[in-house]
């Protein structure tokens, strides 16, 4: 462990930095966890990829390195609440750059994978109770739906229905307590 270690933080490649990082973290070594993770914040672009990595355990270049190593960085930050905004950046990059339900290599799709799944995984429950609501136009529809940290799966909201008359319309959610979920909507009209 300490090897390792002891190569990220001489190391110059991203990919390797953020190898021992996971290391760090999963050995318990909070301190060398973060200033390896400060370093790869450091390489993070605003696109969300991280950059500085020169060479991988497989020998990938280009776009599958980058991957590769944006999903080792990620996987490593996951472990830390701080490094959030680093997270969503890798997961909105890891999204974009996806092409037909590939990541390029084998080797940078399996990670890129692994980070996604270790991502939706620490976000598929609610971390504390709380409630959402819906509102159209500022209205709100039905009553709350409450969670508390047990709640598995979709959340139901009330059906919107007879607020959907012609022309545009704002729709919101808004939760009070709780903690920060992934959430998607499907809305299905039919139109004369």
């Amino acid at each position: 462990m300490a090897h390792v270690k002891d190569a990220g933080d001489k190391s110059k490649n991203s990919y390797v930095v953020a190898l021992a990082a996971n290391v760090a973290f999963l050995s318990g070594d909070k301190g060398a966890a973060e200033r390896l993770a400060d370093r790869l914040s450091k390489e993070q672009k605003p696109s969300g990829v991280v950059g500085g990595a020169t060479q991988s355990i497989v020998g990938s270049m280009g776009e599958s390195l980058d991957v590769e190593t944006t999903s080792l960085a990620a996987l490593a930050w996951m472990r830390e609440p701080r490094y959030v905004a680093q997270v969503e950046k890798s997961m909105k990059y890891l999204s974009e750059v996806c092409q037909g339900g590939r990541y390029g290599s084998t080797q940078s799709t399996v990670l890129a994978l692994r980070a996604i799944v270790a991502y939706d995984k620490s976000r598929a429950r609610p971390k504390g109770a709380g409630s959402v609501q819906l509102l159209v136009d500022g209205r709100a529809v039905g009553s709350p739906v409450v969670f508390d940290k047990s709640t598995e799966g979709a959340l139901k909201l009330p059906d919107m229905a007879e607020q959907m008359t012609p022309g545009r319309h704002k729709v919101e959610l808004r939760m009070a307590d709780g903690s920060e979920m992934p959430y998607a909507m499907s809305v299905k009209w039919n139109a004369l």
